[in-house]
């Protein structure tokens, strides 16, 4: 699967993810690529903003090929395992997966993936990939600065952003094709290595939000979580994924 082609380049738009939106809902060819040097409405899960100075990151959303609906909550899988094998192929950085949609350097988020899906027909969805990489930010707000970074951050130099939004797009070509002809265990097979076992997310436990790290994610969708008390719980990943619970 080759991503880019078209390629539409902006400067200045609310967001990518809308632009995008758009064009699937017109019918867009599988592969297109919106991106944008700033976003004035950029967003993340559950409509969180996402910190990017104009010209300073990878900003972008692909139109997916259509996938079955129960198999969506896998793209994010998918993309993030290319965001982080892109970040680390061209900045020579050790990358991890945090558990749906994040990619981390040293414990910091460098990069996040949301994904949306506009329905077809036979119960089938377009996948829209939304990426974001920090690139070339030095400084970031107090109330993020402990929990992000940038690739000029943790290496020191600055890069072309161009040059590491192709890596990426050419990493989530080639993670989609695995996935298609694999299957999610394939993916799984590479994401599970690269996956911070530190790491702690919120999940919501009997209507209470519970900080827990994530032990195990079975290719039946089932995702193993632990509680700080040491207590396990077996929850639906596609939910937590899609943004339903």
């Amino acid at each position: 699967m080759i991503f880019g082609e078209p390629l539409l380049r902006h400067d200045v738009v609310g967001s990518t993810q809308d632009i995008a939106h758009d064009l699937a809902l017109g019918g867009a060819v599988a592969g297109t690529v919106v991106t944008a040097n700033f976003q004035t409405h950029g967003r993340g899960r559950r409509g969180h903003t996402w910190y990017a100075p104009p010209g300073a990151n990878v900003c972008l959303t692909a139109v997916a090929p259509p996938v079955p609906g129960p198999d969506a909550w896998h793209v994010a899988l998918v993309a993030g395992l290319a965001v982080a094998e892109g970040v680390a192929e061209t900045a020579g950085v050790r990358t991890h997966v945090r558990f749906p949609n994040d990619v981390l350097v040293g414990g910091a988020k460098v990069a996040g993936v949301l994904v949306e899906t506009v329905p077809e027909r036979d119960g089938r969805v377009v996948p829209l990939i939304g990426l974001g990489v920090n690139v070339n930010i030095a400084e970031f707000p107090p109330e993020v600065r402990a929990i992000a970074t940038s690739l000029e951050r943790v290496s020191g130099v600055r890069r072309d952003v161009v040059s590491v939004e192709q890596a990426v797009l050419r990493r989530l070509g080639l993670c989609w094709d695995e996935w298609i002809y694999g299957g999610l265990a394939a993916t799984l097979e590479r994401w599970k290595p690269l996956h911070d076992p530190a790491a702690r997310r919120t999940f919501v436990l009997d209507d209470t939000p519970v900080s827990c790290r994530v032990l195990d994610l079975a290719t039946d969708g089932t995702l193993s979580v632990e509680t700080p008390q040491n207590v396990l719980h077996r929850l639906p990943a596609a939910a937590i994924v899609l943004g339903e619970e």
